[in-house]
């Protein structure tokens, strides 16, 4: 079930204040507080002071002495996007300031083997190493035992994370014994904004070293700063809009040769958030889940452009691996939850063969189409290992707490946020089914969701004509990007639509382009839900005929749509085109 909403606000301020579009305007009411707007629309505004954030001037000091004395550091990053930005940024930020005789180095966990994280393995092999100085991005937030082992060792640690921390029952935060910590969820930290990514506190970190020295960072950091934050879904406000603008224009105007050669290799001309986020991203990620990212770090640190073409090209294939695999996965995890689990508010799916580094891709194909949190679980070497992927009244972090909490032996480790999260479960051969059953017992008794909070909302940004929305209108909307999480692409809707045709476009017949009509005006607009559309036709035998055989309908269906605005180019050639996103009959 779906509940459109269209939000509030008064336009009329923002119009006059800001001399705006009404129809920008709107938008804006309905998202922005008027005495927020024009922080909003300045997107060159300077990044926050990064010395506000707790323990910075202990991670700065110790940096500096360290470099100084030409020490041997290690970076110790993570399999993920933002993992791999995050060490690029460290370590492209340290190495011009390292004095000769120093040695820095990078490790990133093996997703398949060693899985996320700072683990007491990776620590005692850089105590071999004889490593001075070890800082960890992503990660290390939840590593007392790796810490403890350094301490212990009198190696220097330094962690720089920004997943959520663990606090006692007083409310006190729970850390590692690490020399600085650095994350914005420290209840001592002071930095304006909260939900940022691991690359975008790395990024502070070389912000607030370079000051020392009176220098600017490298240009390309921010960059990695802005793929990271969004690639790891990080809400589009306030500082992160920021950084993601200016990182955007930075990876267009100055790409780095592994940039360069990514965007070559994803057929990308110009890289926004889309092209970050679905063509770059998941071709970084994909050297994570089926090869080894100590091979593939080197596309975001290399300066030979051949060097990077040959990675480029390595990820391009292993993401086509990796999407054949999904596309598997997801096959047999909608089997699941239509024989057995379509009851249950939390859908926890047990894919034994699935491969593991695709659960969480998997879990989120799921959500999205049952709108529910879902949990994918596979068989691992020893135990099994799943991810979990939310919906926004679901704090995916604290439900698992909440079982911890009941069955402190369930995990070997878990971690995550609201949105998603990633752990391992204790099953000795043979038990898995029962440990995945007790898992989704567990969750489902406690979960406190009705149906009215679990509906799934639509939040239209105002109506208007399709027609009406020119292309300088579109050139106008474009400004309040960039798009994604937080601030999303504006939707706008229109009621009373007759639908005329409905054609299936590709070879796979998973598209439509649909005819409209309002008035006596035709638009087309597509539509990527061909199970959307096929809905409304549901009891009519004649009317799904002439919808499967791509004819006119006898009689046009009248039909309310939810409609985004885009601008294509093509040939040269500059116009709007409308995509339909949800569609619905008309109530009279």
């Amino acid at each position: 079930m779906e509940k459109w909403i269209v939000r509030g606000g008064r336009s009329i301020p923002y119009m006059e204040r800001f001399h705006l579009h009404p129809l920008v305007a709107r938008i804006l009411a309905g998202r922005i507080p008027l005495e927020q707007t024009a922080d909003f629309l300045n997107k060159s505004k300077p990044f926050f002071d990064p010395w506000l954030m707790a323990d910075m001037k202990k991670a700065v000091d110790l940096l500096q002495y360290h470099l100084e004395k030409g020490s041997s550091i290690t970076i110790v990053g993570d399999y993920d996007v933002d993992g791999l930005t995050s060490t690029a940024i460290l370590y492209r930020g340290l190495k011009p300031l390292l004095k000769s005789g120093g040695n820095l180095n990078y490790r990133i966990p093996e997703r398949i083997g060693e899985g996320y994280g700072f683990s007491l393995s990776i620590a005692k092999e850089l105590v071999q190493q004889s490593v001075e100085l070890v800082i960890t991005c992503d990660n290390g937030i939840r590593e007392m035992e790796s810490a403890g082992y350094l301490q212990e060792q009198g190696i220097d640690f330094i962690v720089t994370d920004h997943h959520e921390i663990q606090q006692t029952i007083e409310g006190a935060d729970i850390l590692p014994p690490a020399s600085a910590v650095i994350n914005p969820h420290r209840q001592s930290d002071q930095s304006p904004q909260k939900l940022i990514c691991g690359a975008a506190v790395a990024f502070q970190v070389i912000r607030a070293l370079y000051s020392l020295y009176e220098k600017t960072p490298p240009s390309e950091l921010i960059g990695y700063a802005a793929l990271g934050t969004i690639c790891d879904v990080m809400p589009l406000v306030e500082e992160n809009r920021r950084l993601v603008t200016q990182g955007l224009e930075q990876m267009n105007h100055q790409p780095t040769p592994g940039i360069a050669a990514l965007m070559e290799a994803g057929s990308i001309d110009t890289v926004d958030t889309y092209a970050a986020g679905y063509v770059i991203g998941p071709m970084l990620n994909a050297g994570g889940r089926l090869g080894s990212q100590n091979h593939f770090m080197e596309v975001l640190l290399s300066e030979d452009p051949e060097c990077c073409q040959t990675l480029a090209k390595e990820l391009f294939d292993l993401n086509r691996e990796r999407q054949n695999l999904t596309e598997d996965g997801i096959r047999q995890g909608d089997e699941q939850v239509e024989d057995s689990l379509k009851n249950d508010k939390v859908l926890v799916v047990y894919l034994p063969t699935v491969h593991e580094s695709i659960a969480g891709l998997v879990a989120g194909k799921i959500k999205e189409k049952y709108h529910k949190p879902t949990f994918v679980i596979t068989k691992a070497e020893h135990g099994l290992k799943g991810s979990g992927r939310s919906i926004s009244v679901y704090h995916m972090f604290h439900e698992m707490a909440k079982v911890a909490e009941r069955y402190p032996q369930l995990y070997s480790k878990y971690g995550g946020h609201a949105a998603a999260a990633g752990f391992s479960l204790v099953a000795e051969p043979g038990q898995e089914e029962e440990v995945v059953q007790l898992f989704r017992k567990a969750l489902n008794e406690q979960v406190t969701l009705t149906e009215e909070e679990m509906a799934k909302r639509v939040y239209i940004d105002a109506t208007m004509p399709l027609s009406r929305v020119t292309l300088e209108l579109m050139q106008q909307i474009e400004d309040l990007g960039p798009f994604g999480t937080g601030n999303p692409r504006p939707l706008l809707a229109q009621k009373d639509l007759k639908l005329r045709r409905c054609r299936f476009l590709g070879a796979k017949r998973n598209a439509l382009k649909l005819l409209l009509e309002y008035e006596h005006e035709a638009v087309e607009a597509v539509c990527f839900t061909v199970s959307m559309v096929e809905r409304i036709m549901e009891g009519d035998a004649k009317q799904m005929q002439e919808f499967y055989d791509g004819k006119y309908f006898s009689k046009p269906i009248a039909v309310d749509v939810v409609y985004q605005p885009q601008i294509d180019t093509y040939m040269g050639r500059v116009k709007v085109k409308w995509q339909i996103k949800h569609i619905r009959r008309s109530e009279r």
